[in-house]
């Protein structure tokens, strides 16, 4: 999978305040090729991990299993989380 192989679909964003002293961040739940996956995006770029859903439900973490290119997806969910921060400010 390359950067330019993914066209993921947003179903949701949240932003997780990750208690009071550590680094908060957001999970981006989305479809990509029939999969609902869920990206977990912090505010340094390069810092996106990217899972299976199904495959969690399944207790499936292990490396090579259900590990993802976060680095294909960044673009496209921080766009998101763009949007999901402009929507949040106007209500």
């Amino acid at each position: 999978m390359t950067i330019r192989d993914v066209n993921p679909t947003i179903l949701e964003v949240a932003h997780h305040r990750n208690g009071i002293c550590v680094e908060p961040f957001h999970v981006v739940r989305f479809k990509n090729d029939g999969q609902t996956m869920a990206g977990i995006v912090f505010a340094d770029r390069g810092y996106v991990a990217v899972l299976g859903v199904d495959l969690l439900h399944q207790g499936i973490i292990a490396f090579s299993e259900n590990s993802w290119r976060g680095d294909a997806f960044e673009n496209p969910l921080r766009a998101a989380i763009e949007a999901y921060e402009k929507k949040m400010e106007v209500a």
